[in-house]
């Protein structure tokens, strides 16, 4: 029997079309009733069931896409989605169902996210946690440390909203988004921040042995009332073997720059949402940071740092 479920993604309501009972309890276990899912939906997700064939599920998930359309497979799932249409589909195998994690990654978010990045959020290649009440956003290309600051931000107990991609709203009021409910840390970044603490290496969604912890504290994100603003951290590509460096910028307008057009592979896709995101964005403080070789350290610099600056805040 179809059933038809609208839940939240990143603040965002989406119509799922299920071919059963259990394809749509999986959509609500992945993606809980929340704040978000009032109105009539824009985009809608077919789900059906796969064959009976069972293949090996692919790490990572084997994509082509381009501006308008996407098509994956991973095993013997399949999935697509139309960016202008709004819509998707996706035949969703035994061993898909039966591993939340990579239906998740791989299926339900890829989908959600391709569909959501063409009008309502443009996506940055960033982390992003609670410091107090600011928001902060740190930003930089692959290896500079933006999972690793987000771990150590969790470990002092604050909340994460991403640790790789972010997703900044057309709409000031949709605020920075993310769904991360774990961190995915390189070996040499676990082990100077959990000495001693044994986790096995896994391979995770897209295909890299990482160790994988929850997210203690995980935050959708988004704006409140209790929000001071948005702090921007450039993350310098070049680590200080000393203390944390920040160097508040009066012109980041090159950085930004960068952002607007991006080279990396699935953040260059085009959305409508890039210029206003980027507008509201870039009223927001913004520092140059070298993270230091002590996280405690860099968080500390940064309560100082806060202390005594304000943020235009959109």
């Amino acid at each position: 029997m179809a059933v038809s479920v609208v839940r939240p993604v990143l603040g965002i309501p989406i119509r799922f079309n299920c071919e059963s009972d259990r394809l749509a309890r999986m959509v609500s276990k992945i993606y809980p009733p929340g704040p978000g899912g009032e109105g009539e939906p824009e985009m809608r997700i077919l789900l059906k069931h796969a064959g009976a064939r069972a293949r090996d599920l692919s790490v990572p998930a084997q994509f082509v896409v381009d501006d308008e359309c996407l098509e994956g497979r991973s095993g013997d799932t399949r999935f697509r989605a139309n960016r202008v249409q709004g819509c998707a589909e996706a035949l969703l195998c035994g061993r898909m169902l039966g591993n939340d994690y990579l239906l998740r990654h791989q299926v339900f978010n890829t989908l959600c996210f391709y569909l959501l990045t063409y009008r309502h959020y443009y996506p940055v290649h960033g982390a992003c946690f609670r410091f107090d009440r600011w928001n902060v956003l740190c930003l930089g290309k692959s290896g500079v440390g933006k999972s690793t600051l987000a771990f150590a931000a969790m470990q002092r107990g604050l909340p994460v909203v991403s640790e790789d991609i972010c997703f900044v709203g057309a709409d000031p009021r949709l605020g920075i988004r993310a769904d991360c409910r774990e961190l995915h840390l390189c070996p040499d970044s676990y082990a100077r921040l959990e000495p001693g603490k044994e986790n096995p290496l896994r391979v995770t969604h897209n295909g890299k042995r990482k160790h994988i912890v929850g997210n203690a504290r995980p935050w959708g994100g988004g704006r409140d009332d209790r929000s001071s603003g948005v702090l921007v951290l450039f993350l310098s590509p070049r680590h200080s073997r000393g203390e944390t460096k920040l160097l508040p910028l009066s012109n980041p307008g090159p950085l930004f720059h960068e952002l607007a057009s991006p080279g990396e592979e699935g953040f260059n896709l085009y959305s409508h949402a890039g210029i206003p995101a980027l507008r509201w964005l870039r009223q927001s403080r913004c520092i140059k940071a070298e993270m230091g070789h002590r996280p405690e350290a860099f968080f500390e610099t940064l309560g100082e740092e806060l202390g005594g600056c304000l943020c235009v805040t959109p």
